[in-house]
Formats: structure tokens, sequence, C-alpha cells
């Protein structure tokens, strides 16, 4: 069921352990190492589930909701919007992103980014995703290309996109070189990459430690600093053309959700289901004055200066 896991980069194990945790949004098995490898800084889940199980690991994210509904439910966010305009805006600050470019979103989940760029900016948009029931209800099914599977083993044609994005998807694959080298094989020359991860060197990491909300062990199979985003997308041969804090409304805030729920040993579902939510109450008013009061103003501030919690790599195929 889990395996030990060794540094793409170095070729050997990890041999800095910065801590022990579980899974802690789900409750499933298994007891997790966050190890540094000494040569390249890069730092690995190990043991993590093998390929086979980790499914299970993300079975319980929608709760059981019908897939369509949470996809309408983003595209009629406020909160959604705003994070798909500000990653358009982030990446055109390397250059426009305009009508006719073809755009290849890996790990593109209900398709929700791919819809800002398609309505927005009038793209060609392709969507890949590892998970059937998620492709298949992507809100662009009809207006772009909706593929189900690996970026390792996808049949796609190569050279034959502008820009190649990951958002929030390289911490989850298991050989993220050697994803970052099938990206670069289907960017034309001269092509963008866009990177979307955690930052573990995020001050609000340093707080909370395991809890922090980024953390997502062991989905996350690998954690990203700044030097060791940068590292690896070098040696597959991209040069850096963009690296950037990404603001990151509710980092603590949701950190102190998660130490909550593992505290009081709360599921997700109990926070808002009728009356088993009641006793719970004064926490979340506490946490979400917090949120409005506290963490916005603050992750601004930390936004201004380079230090949230998310970071953005833009480069370009050499």
């Amino acid at each position: 069921m889990f395996e030990d896991a060794l540094c793409e980069l170095c070729g050997r194990a990890p041999d800095e352990r910065l801590l022990t945790t579980r899974d802690l949004a789900w409750g499933q098995p298994g007891q997790f190492n966050l190890m540094r490898c000494r040569g390249c800084g890069l730092i690995i889940t190990t043991p993590r589930p093998v390929p086979a199980e980790i499914g299970r690991y993300y079975a319980p994210w929608y709760d059981g909701r019908p897939l369509e509904s949470i996809a309408r439910e983003r595209a009629e966010s406020p909160l959604y919007r705003f994070i798909h305009w500000m990653r358009l805006r982030v990446l055109e600050r390397s250059g426009p992103l305009t009508a006719g470019m073809n755009v290849l979103d890996v790990g593109g989940g209900l398709g929700d980014q791919m819809a800002c760029f398609i309505a927005r900016r009038g793209v060609r948009g392709t969507t890949l995703d590892f998970d059937p029931a998620t492709a298949a209800a992507s809100l662009v099914r009809g207006r772009a290309a909706v593929c189900c599977g690996d970026l390792l083993e996808a049949d796609l044609p190569a050279e034959a996109f502008d820009v190649v994005t990951l958002y929030e998807t390289l911490e989850h694959v298991y050989r993220p070189r050697a994803t970052l080298v099938a990206a670069r094989r289907v960017l034309k020359p001269g092509g963008r990459l866009v990177i979307e991860v955690p930052d573990f060197d995020s001050p609000w990491r340093r707080v909370f430690g395991r809890y922090w909300f980024a953390m997502m062990t062991p989905t996350h199979l690998h954690h990203f600093t700044k030097p060791s985003l940068r590292r690896v997308a070098e040696s597959a041969g991209f040069a850096a053309v963009r690296h950037v804090a990404t603001f990151c409304p509710l980092e603590s805030a949701m950190s102190l959700l998660i130490a909550y729920r593992t505290a009081t040993r709360t599921r997700e579902a109990d926070l808002t289901a009728g009356w088993n939510a009641w006793p719970h109450v004064p926490a979340l008013l506490a946490i979400g004055a917090w949120a409005v009061c506290g963490d916005v103003p603050i992750q601004a501030a930390m936004w201004l200066v380079g230090r949230t919690g998310i970071q953005t790599l833009i480069a370009r195929k050499k």
C-alpha cells in the first residue's frame, strides 16, 4: 500500500526529516514523513501511497456531492472568479494571452480556470485531468478538448501549445521533473510554462506546522520552496521568466480550521450539517472574524513582501 520515495533529481533517499504527520483532511490510514533531500532541497512525502492506492485519499474530497453542482458553484463563486482573474493577470505579466493561442491546462479539474481563459481571451483550450468523473463534469466540455489521463502518458502532439499551465498540480505528481519534461515536449519553441504550487517557506507554515492548510499529506507528494521549484524547472529545460508570491486569501484561517477539526476530531460535514454543527458555531464565528479582520490584511502585507503560502513560476522553453 505504501512505498519509500527517492528524490527524482538526485536519485537517492531524502535524508533530513522535517516532520511526521498523517491524513488530517479525511483521516485515511497511514503515517507520513516530510523528508528533505540535502542534495537539491526537494521535500518529499515518504512513505507514500503507491499509485494504485492514491485514489482513496482523493475520494472524500467532494463529500459525495454531484460534481456538476460543484462545477456550477465554482463558476458562480466570487472567490473562484477572483482566483481565475488573478492567475490570468499574473500570466499576462510575462506576455499577452491572445485569441487563438493554444493552451493546455494540466490537472484542469472541473475546467473553471480554462473557462476563464476562453471567456476572457478566446484561447483554444485543452484540459487534462487524471480523474474520469471530474473530466466528465468539466465546465468547458464542448468548448475545449477535455482529456483524461496523465501528462506522461497522454498522446498529445509535440510543439502544439503556446502555454502549458499546472495550477496546484505539480505537488500531486510522483515524478515532477519528468512531468515538466513532458510539458516541454508539447510546448512550442519559446512557449510558456506556468506552475502554481504551495511555498513551503511560508511564514504561516512555520506557525502552524502540520496544520498548515497547504500541507495536505499524503496527496501532496512533493513540497516546494522557491529555490527547489526553480531547480526542478531548470533541470527539465526551462528558463525562469517570473517567479512571484501569489495572493492567498484565508491561508491562516483555513489552517486554524484544520487545527480545530483535528483537535475536536470533527469531520468537515459535521461543521455544516444541521444540529451537529451547533456546538461548533462559536469556534466557526471566531475563525470567520479572524479571516476578515486579521487574515486578509495580513495576507495582503505578506503578498507585498513576497512571502505568501502560494508561489507562481513562469518559465519559457529553452
